[in-house]
């Protein structure tokens, strides 16, 4: 069997490695970094820690990396976890740990860890710490805070590199991780997409080593339909390898009805937040959306991206993944013969308000255009609306149209505030 490939190109290693995770390591510091589920962050990290001797890693002088996946732990425990962490120092074989019994069971797993890492330290040695999934474990908070003292041995010679999915704001907010936040939100740093050159080459990895033939058509399917998402890529090839499919197909419908291709879009639809979410229905439904509209989050990730200059989600199959997901929910819509708000077509089982009608009606029959704080008024007040003005009254009708909304399974969000121009339905 022919050796593979690396996890990336000679060039988009050297960016992930070299410039990006180095560049801080250097500084004597740790960092977080932010995958998009079924990202690749295993296969990367791992062949990250075998191969973190390369001559660019010489300059942090001696080093040793392990890579930590609580996958591997027979009992998910702290005192479990810091063995992990023994078990993979005693593999790198360095003759200062061969003088210290690891495997010892009489003593506290944590306290010899403790030990072994200060010792490493004196010896001048900078330790690489991957941690795998961080958000993904369920340990206590004292857990946590023990890292954050393992860490504290040499805030400069002992890394930290933690993976996660979890959005960066979640992360800082989240109690559990007590002591070890510092740690984390040190430097978070995002792995997006990947480009076309990377794609092409990630794909080369799959075909050589699962023995797949693809035309150079289907190939170009391929990397327009998975949109660099590495494990849409793994699924595709494995489809069109498969199947006889026409070259020049590309029916989302098919290739959405494939349970892995479902389970790969699900995960990352439930990984979004609220926010996120609606930014891209908006797009599904061809809002006319500015980079100031995007939440960051999805620029970091190249979820969504700008072909000329127009806002586009990564993936056609995405794309037609959410509009799907939106024909499921409750729809809402305005009778204008009987003047009245429909959820599906009947009749709602909340009774609104004349005002409240007269808002959803507004936003119902010209949907994604920004709607004034005057236009607003005009509809809940008439045409006599400037006697009546008051900023505070119509913050109140668009809550309480909001909590009706809610009630009745419709995203609140969908009405969208922008600041300082008015409301937008992003219906």
């Amino acid at each position: 069997m022919k050796k593979l490939p690396p996890p990336l190109s000679p060039a988009g290693e050297k960016h992930f490695f070299n410039e990006l995770i180095l560049k801080n390591l250097l500084l004597g510091e740790s960092l977080t970094i932010c995958f998009i589920p079924h990202g690749g962050k295993k296969t990367l990290m791992k062949y990250f820690s075998r191969k973190s001797r390369r001559p660019a890693f010489l300059k942090l002088g001696k080093s040793l990396c392990c890579f930590i996946d609580h996958d591997e732990l027979a009992r998910e425990s702290p005192a479990y976890f810091f063995r992990l962490i023994l078990n993979c120092l005693e593999e790198k074989k360095v003759v200062i740990l061969k003088k210290t019994k690891l495997k010892s069971k009489k003593r506290n797993p944590l306290t010899t860890l403790k030990e072994t890492l200060e010792k490493l330290v004196k010896a001048e040695y900078h330790l690489i710490l991957i941690i795998n999934k961080l958000d993904e474990l369920k340990m206590p908070a004292v857990f946590f805070n023990n890292l954050k003292r393992l860490w504290e041995i040499d805030k400069t010679r002992l890394h930290f590199i933690f993976t996660v999915t979890t959005p960066a704001s979640f992360l800082r907010k989240q109690q559990k991780y007590g002591q070890l936040r510092e740690v984390i939100c040190q430097n978070i740093i995002f792995f997006p997409l990947l480009d076309l050159q990377e794609s092409r080459h990630v794909l080369t990895r799959i075909c050589r080593r699962y023995h797949y033939q693809l035309s150079a058509e289907k190939k170009k399917i391929i990397f327009e339909l998975a949109g660099g998402h590495p494990y849409l890529l793994k699924s595709l090839a494995r489809i069109f390898n498969k199947n006889p499919l026409q070259a020049g197909s590309k029916e989302n419908s098919l290739f959405l009805k494939e349970a892995e291709i479902q389970m790969i879009l699900e995960d990352l639809w439930q990984n979004l937040t609220k926010k996120e979410k609606q930014a891209l229905r908006g797009l599904t439904n061809k809002a006319p959306l500015s980079r100031q509209d995007i939440p960051q989050r999805l620029l970091n990730f190249n979820l969504v991206i700008f072909k000329n200059k127009k806002a586009v989600i990564f993936s056609p199959l995405f794309s037609q993944f959410i509009k799907n997901k939106k024909s499921k929910l409750n729809l809402i819509s305005f009778d204008d013969r009987k003047h009245q708000i429909l959820i599906n077509n009947l009749p709602t089982p909340i009774k609104f308000t004349l005002q409240e009608i007269q808002l959803l009606a507004l936003f119902t029959r010209k949907p994604l255009i920004v709607h004034s704080r005057d236009t607003v008024a005009q509809s809940l007040w008439g045409k006599e609306y400037y006697d009546k003005y008051s900023d505070w009254a119509i913050d109140q009708a668009i809550s309480n149209l909001r909590k009706k909304l809610a009630r009745l399974g419709i995203a609140a969000s969908l009405i969208q505030t922008i600041r300082g121009r008015g409301y937008r339905w992003l219906g």
